[in-house]
């Protein structure tokens, strides 16, 4: 697998760990092998969640910048919050 693999953002959106609340985003990628297990390299069990029956991952708030790696397209995403 090449480092550089990236996952294509289908759409994503902020939303509370459906488990305990906490901050995050749910995100809905093209689907990727490679990008896949990148990305859970990257971010701890913990940190991050498969939703099998909306096929979208929940990704903890604090750990953006790892899924940013990733998913470039989630920087740009993610920053239009700061503009509303």
């Amino acid at each position: 697998m090449a480092p550089t693999s990236r996952l294509r953002v289908v759409r994503a959106w902020k939303a509370g760990n459906p488990e305990d609340g906490r901050a995050g985003w749910c995100v809905e990628f093209k689907y990727d092998v490679d990008g896949v297990k990148r990305l859970k390299r990257l971010i701890p069990p913990a940190e991050r969640m498969w939703d099998d029956t909306a096929k979208v991952w929940w990704i903890s708030a604090d750990y953006l910048p790892e899924a940013m790696r990733v998913a470039p397209a989630l920087e740009a995403i993610t920053g239009q919050e700061k503009l509303l």
